[in-house]
């Protein structure tokens, strides 16, 4: 029996200390870069472990340059998102044009210039708008709150869709 209580003290110590402020981060990073910035690899690494984000995937063009769009997951803190907005701003020639709806995203992640999804899903964004979200004062859910008020969330109606699904006419 002590067995047991040991094995089941050890696993609740462990996942006390990982959920401890401090941890690190769980965001996914994915990160899309002009052929320009390949040098730039290791240095934007060492910019996001310093916001203990370690989960990081960063892609360069061969050619081209990368989409102007931005993806923030649900649960993905208010720091992690001004990063991006951040890498965005610094590493990407074109300027963001469009954001995607939480809804469509792993909720611990982010992504700079990605053309993963299709135009549907694309949100169009103004740079006003793309300053308030990148403002340090928002919390995390004052944050969620403003993409989601941009992305129209909570009316799917409204979007701004790009095509039609109806091709009878």
């Amino acid at each position: 029996m002590k067995i047991f209580r040991n094995i089941f003290l050890a696993f609740f110590f462990l996942a006390v200390a990982t959920s401890a402020p401090g941890a690190e981060n769980k965001t996914l990073a994915e990160i899309w870069l002009a052929p320009e910035y390949q040098n730039e690899v290791q240095p934007i690494k060492d910019l996001l472990k310093t916001k203990n984000i370690t989960r990081v995937t960063i892609q360069v063009y061969k050619v081209g340059v990368p989409a102007g769009i931005i993806a923030i997951g649900m649960n993905t803190p208010a720091e992690s998102a001004r990063a991006a907005f951040e890498l965005a701003k610094k590493y990407n020639r074109k300027k963001v044009e469009f954001l995607i709806p939480e809804v469509l995203l792993p909720e611990n992640y982010f992504a700079v210039g990605t053309s993963a999804y299709d135009e549907v899903a694309l949100v169009p964004v103004a740079s006003a708008d793309i300053d308030r979200l990148a403002d340090p004062s928002l919390s995390t859910e004052a944050f969620h709150a403003l993409y989601q008020r941009l992305t129209h969330a909570d009316e799917p109606y409204k979007r701004n869709y790009k095509r039609e699904f109806n091709n009878d006419q």
